[in-house]
Parts: structure tokens; C-alpha cells; sequence
């Protein structure tokens, strides 16, 4: 980081936050929730499950039927964080009926 270059006091002050602060973010970073953890699992086996057709909507729908309390932005979140997109399925072809003439 900027550690070797600026102090951390100085960058504190500049950035205008208190230097607790900072320590706290710096613990924070790369540590994930064990919910968050479970949360990040059952999103992706439920992806899986339905081959990737899952967006966001309908896999938030299946966890709350599934009893388990999740807002839809929570799940949007997770997924764009897994990298996971709901694949568009093929529309069936509309047959058109068409007249046929006698030979």
C-alpha cells in the first residue's frame, strides 16, 4: 500500500478520517461473514440447480419459499460478486400458418 511512502496520521488527516478508523477498514478487509458464507453457497447451488437460468429475482423468490429471510438486492449483490448471470432461454419458433395450393 502507500504505507512505505506516506504516514498514516498524514493520509488520515488528508482523507479526513480518524486513524481507529482506518485500522478497523484495514481488519475488515477480506473477511466474510459465516452467514455471508452460507448465503454465497445456497445462491450458487441454487444457479447451478436450474443450469444458470436463475436470475437474481427468481433465486431470491426460491430462498424465501425455501423459508430462509433475503432481500432481492442482498442476492443481486452475491451474484454479481460470484460473477453469476441468468442465461436467456430460447424462445420456441411461432409457426405461422401458411396457405398451401393445390397442384
Amino acid at each position: 500500500m502507500y504505507q512505505e511512502e506516506f504516514r498514516i496520521v498524514k493520509m488520515a488527516e488528508v482523507l479526513q478520517v480518524s486513524r481507529s478508523g482506518y485500522y478497523r477498514w484495514k481488519d475488515q478487509l477480506g473477511k466474510i461473514d459465516p452467514e455471508e458464507k452460507s448465503f454465497r453457497s445456497l445462491v450458487m447451488s441454487i444457479y447451478e440447480e436450474h443450469h444458470g437460468r436463475y436470475g437474481y429475482r427468481r433465486i431470491t423468490a426460491e430462498i424465501n419459499r425455501r423459508g430462509i429471510k433475503i432481500n432481492n438486492k442482498h442476492v443481486y449483490r452475491i451474484m454479481r460478486a460470484l460473477g453469476l448471470k441468468a442465461g436467456v432461454r430460447n424462445g420456441t419458433k411461432k409457426q405461422r400458418n401458411q396457405i398451401i395450393k393445390n397442384r
